[in-house]
Parts: C-alpha cells; structure tokens; sequence
C-alpha cells in the first residue's frame, strides 16, 4: 500500500491511478500462474499415476490416445452444473445494477468521442 499511497502523494491522482493498475495486473497475474500451475500439476499426477499405460502392465484405464475428446466435454458440463447449482441471490440482485453500469459506461464513452 506504500506504493500507490507515494505515487498519489508524488504524482497525483493519474500516477496513484497508474501504479493500482500496475498493482491489479501483476495480482491477477500471479493467481492465473498459479491456478494453471496448480491444474498443471493435478493433471500430470492423474495422468502417470492412474492413467498412463506404462505404470499398469496390463491395458490402461484411459485407451485413447488424445485425452482432450473426453476432458473437454467434462470440462463444460462441470462449468454448466457449477453455474446451475450455485446461484446466490445477491448476484442475482446485483445483475441489473451491473449491466446499467456497464452499459452507461459504453455510453460514456460514445459521448466523450465526439
């Protein structure tokens, strides 16, 4: 919080602006690294410990040669049952404000165009 709170004292409003982007860019960074790490990991795990046909001496519990036919199908349909079965009524209160948000946002900068 130094940072930002230097940059405001420093440079004003646009560089404090400036530096909390940065802030929230390398934020956001560092979590999509370590969620495709994390998901990286589990795969490789799952795959060589119960999947792969060289640790079983017999056939593989997994006998096609692209794991992608059968992942990507079950990948969407955990999204869908993950979107049908957790809906909370607080975000669905809060839908209509967001969109008027973003939609007079868009509008906003329609009319600075000009």
């Amino acid at each position: 919080m130094s940072a930002p709170l230097l940059a405001q004292t420093l440079g004003g409003d646009l560089f404090f602006a400036f530096i909390s982007a940065i802030a929230f860019a390398t934020i956001l960074a560092v979590v999509a690294g370590l969620t495709i790490s994390a998901s990286t990991s589990f795969a490789h795990d799952f795959w060589t410990i119960l999947l792969s046909p060289s640790i079983m001496k017999g056939d593989a519990v997994f006998p096609l040669e692209n794991p992608g036919i059968v992942s990507i199908p079950l990948g969407f349909l955990g999204a869908v049952i993950g979107a049908l079965t957790g809906r909370e009524p607080e975000a669905e209160e809060k839908f209509t404000e967001l969109n008027v948000r973003a939609n007079t946002g868009l509008g906003a900068e329609k009319a600075v165009a000009h």
